[in-house]
């Protein structure tokens, strides 16, 4: 059925400069001859030019520049190297040109869908182009023959050539994801540790680095792992993105179930502790949101509150809240920096009134209401909704547990009643 390629002929007495390698020209020639490969380039550059034509006024237009011209023309050749050799669809090479288009493709985040709607572009082309040869050149009487043989190669090639590059787009995108976020995180670990910003850095972050920075730590409160979080961590990043009128939005997957979400927005963020709690953070979430800043400082500013505040929520029950704001916990995230320190503090001021029976956690909560109110018995009462006489009553008692007058060392006794009213584990 080949015997029209040797009417493929170009139309125009000037043939465009191959894309394709010189080798690959060489080759192409060897096997279908002069003519036909100036018609196969001739034919891929005006492919492309239609396509972008065509496309402009679209919502979603192809666009197909040098790369995409070179990968339609190695394709064009192949398929036609391969039905003048009669080749089965299964010994089909889909050329090297085409492969590289693809794996550049996922490093400038264009999708498979827009990859394969270029593919199925020009194949129609091509297919068109080269019925309009069948249709000048073949007798009538053989027309409908040589019409569904070429129809069943092409799509028998085609659908090899989609398959192999649908295959390493995917093979690319694993790669360039593990490569781009391992970059992603050791630029923002060098920042964050006070080290200058490397010149790829915004472009490889996709952030500007002189904006406004909120960054929040995301921790799963469920044990093991399942892909379908990934996916709700990255939608609510987003969707709190758009409420914060962020300009663009870094997730960082980091160990222990833990994703490091990081918003740039042009203007400081105002109210963000509230639009984030009105937010759909999944239920089985956590999130601790540090305080914005600007710049690289800002954003080693926000990486280190967060963090403080996720500190804080790790200790609290799980199911408390799902939102945590530094600036509502900022003395506990100081004070619990390092938990088993705090811990061994907090047991030692209070020993006689740790544990946790209901009797002695109602005397740690009135002491404690007792010297926030500046030892007024009259305002802890009313804070507890107790009679005076109660909170006299367990004040005393308080003190005859701890071995000590509630006037001595004060400080340090609010200090560790805070951390038992915060984190009741430390004196269970």
């Amino acid at each position: 059925m080949s015997g029209w390629i040797d009417a493929l002929i170009p139309a125009a007495d000037c043939v465009p400069s191959p894309a394709s390698s010189p080798a690959a020209i060489a080759a192409a020639t060897d096997t279908i001859g002069p003519r036909a490969t100036a018609w196969a380039v001739e034919t891929a550059d005006r492919i492309c030019a239609e396509v972008n034509a065509e496309s402009e006024d679209s919502p979603m237009p192809l666009r197909m520049g040098d790369l995409e011209r070179q990968g339609c023309e190695a394709c064009l050749l192949t398929v036609l190297a391969a039905i003048e050799r009669g080749a089965p669809a299964d010994q089909l090479q889909v050329p090297v040109e085409a492969i590289n288009q693809v794996r550049v493709t996922v490093r400038q985040g264009t999708s498979l869908d827009l990859v394969l709607r270029m593919v199925w572009a020009a194949h129609t082309r091509v297919q068109d182009a080269l019925l309009a040869v069948l249709d000048r050149e073949v007798a009538p009487n053989e027309l409908g023959r040589e019409v569904r043989a070429l129809n069943a190669k092409l799509f028998a090639y085609v659908d090899v050539i989609v398959r192999e590059l649908t295959e390493n787009y995917e093979d690319e995108r694993s790669l360039w994801q593990g490569r781009l976020s391992a970059a992603r995180r050791r630029i923002v670990d060098e920042i964050v540790s006070g080290d200058d910003a490397p010149e790829d850095a915004q472009q490889v972050l996709g952030l500007q680095l002189n904006h406004h920075h909120l960054v929040a730590v995301c921790r799963s409160n469920s044990p093991g792992y399942d892909p379908e979080r990934d996916v709700a961590v990255s939608r609510a990043a987003q969707a709190i993105g758009r409420s914060l009128g962020a300009a663009s939005t870094l997730t960082l997957e980091r160990p222990e179930g833990v994703t490091e979400m990081i918003w740039s927005c042009p203007v400081a963020p105002r109210d963000y502790a509230d639009r984030i709690a009105h937010s759909d953070v999944p239920s089985w979430a956590t999130l601790s949101v540090g305080v914005p800043g600007q710049g690289a400082r800002g954003l080693r500013e926000g990486h280190h509150t967060a963090h403080q505040a996720a500190a804080v929520a790790r200790l609290r029950p799980v199911h408390e809240r799902h939102v945590w704001a530094y600036e509502d916990v900022k003395l506990l995230a100081l004070l619990v920096g390092d938990p088993e320190r705090a811990q061994q503090y907090t047991r030692r001021v209070l020993a006689g009134l740790t544990g946790g029976q209901a009797k002695t956690v109602d005397l740690r909560e009135t002491l404690r209401h007792y010297l926030l109110a500046g030892r007024s018995r009259q305002s802890a009462a009313e804070a507890l909704h107790l009679a005076p006489t109660t909170v006299a009553y367990r004040i005393r008692r308080a003190e005859e547990l701890l071995g000590r007058a509630s006037t001595e060392s004060v400080v340090e006794t609010l200090v560790a009643l805070e951390l038992a009213h915060n984190f009741p584990a430390f004196v269970a």
